[in-house]
């Protein structure tokens, strides 16, 4: 009687203990790639290779997610060569693509202006793309942002098990570096581009849990019949 007044409650504790380690979840990722890399629309598709959930028979995932995100920047300059007109002008860039997989379709699209910059009449650089003011500009340094996230998706694991790789494909649609004059664009004026680019990323994270040893099942049923045995 005395043994099992303690066996009890020891069997329920085990079963806690066996059932939490069940319950328990994990993470990992995202598994990165090497980023794709843009520097026209006028690029092909390019492929970004993530490897998939390969743990083993002891491990049993849960869920997928699929991050799609992208950066840009590019360097512009401008310079009037109207020697009668003055020009209002700021840069413009836009990139926009899309980005496909198993059970994923995301597309990713943003544009970015520079502050208007107004510019004097040419003072004689003739030809040569100078940035210098007042008839000059580079629009105070690259229009640029980073690490925006285009969407994010859960697919169906069914894909992600295995071994290997998954591909996915990279798009580029737009591409654009380009003046917007304020009113009247001047008779002549030359835009210099440099170091355009567009760079993606597909993020993959897989959510887990561990598949409980035979023992640890064993401990859970053994834990509940006992209490159960207790009840009656």
């Amino acid at each position: 009687m005395e043994k099992s007044k303690y066996l009890i409650p020891l069997m329920a504790f085990l079963a806690v203990i066996s059932f939490s380690a069940i319950a328990s979840a994990e993470s990992i990722g995202p598994f990165s790639s090497n980023v794709v890399q843009f520097s026209s629309d006028l690029e092909a598709d390019k492929t970004v290779s993530v490897a998939v959930f390969d743990l083993g028979s002891d491990y049993r995932l849960d869920s997928v997610t699929v991050d799609i995100r992208y950066s840009a920047s590019v360097d512009m300059k401008a310079d009037n060569d109207d020697p009668d007109d003055t020009a209002a002008v700021n840069a413009r860039m836009i990139r926009s693509f899309t980005v496909s997989g198993p059970g994923v379709f995301q597309a990713g699209s943003k544009t970015v202006s520079s502050g208007v910059v107004n510019l004097a009449v040419d003072d004689g650089d003739l030809t040569l793309v100078d940035p210098t003011p007042a008839d000059g500009t580079d629009f105070g340094g690259s229009l640029s942002y980073s690490n925006l996230l285009a969407g994010s998706v859960s697919p169906a694991i069914s894909n992600y098990i295995g071994t290997g790789m998954i591909d996915f494909t990279v798009d580029v649609l737009t591409m654009v570096n380009d003046l917007q004059f304020q009113g009247a664009a001047p008779d002549t004026w030359q835009l210099e581009v440099e170091n355009p680019s567009l760079d993606v990323w597909v993020d993959v994270t897989y959510d887990y849990h561990a598949v409980p040893e035979p023992i640890s099942l064993s401990l859970l049923a053994l834990g509940g019949l006992v209490v159960i045995r207790r009840r009656r």
